[in-house]
């Protein structure tokens, strides 16, 4: 068992930024987040690569320039971006490789006024929606700054028997 552990540690890439560097990636992704709430389009500007895309929930893609139209019109009106904490390491995961650092978080996204994120009640209007999501962005350091250059948004299906629950049942007996 101890090999198997080991094994798993040696494969993950080990890192000789120091610790500063890491938290500012985090820092970067937290201000990259409020900008999109706060509808900072200066502060997207700043951040984005200018070959930055996204994927949405919805497999829609997103380029620089239509993110910053969308969040400057209210198009795509971000309200609120919890991240979600699940113990004590930081809540956002930097994998770092040279120049390139891999970001990984879970947050709680408050979405209005974006056709793909609005939902009906029963009555027909329009409701906000409310989406847990599995972030992972892609961030490049030019010669001066870090820029976002790739993101990906997964919906985060919560339900109240999750498959790993009665698989970590299983082991246990």
């Amino acid at each position: 068992m101890t090999s198997v552990r080991r094994a798993r540690r040696s494969a993950i890439p080990t890192s000789k930024w120091p610790r500063s560097t890491i938290q500012r990636v985090r820092q970067l992704t937290r201000t990259e987040n409020q900008a999109l709430v706060t509808a900072d389009t200066d502060t997207l500007a700043s951040l984005l690569a200018v070959d930055f895309t996204a994927v949405d929930g919805g497999g829609a893609k997103w380029s620089r320039g239509q993110l910053i139209a969308a969040v400057g019109s209210g198009e795509l009106d971000v309200r609120s971006v919890r991240i979600n904490e699940f113990g004590p390491e930081d809540p956002i995961q930097v994998v770092p490789d040279g120049n390139l650092a891999i970001v990984t978080y879970q947050a709680d996204v408050e979405i209005a006024a974006h056709p793909l994120a609005l939902h009906h009640d029963s009555a027909g209007a329009e409701r906000d929606s409310k989406l847990r999501t599995s972030q992972t962005d892609t961030w490049i350091k030019s010669d001066t700054e870090w820029r976002l250059v790739r993101t990906q948004t997964n919906p985060v299906h919560v339900c109240a028997r999750s498959p790993h629950r009665s698989l970590t049942q299983r082991i246990r007996r």
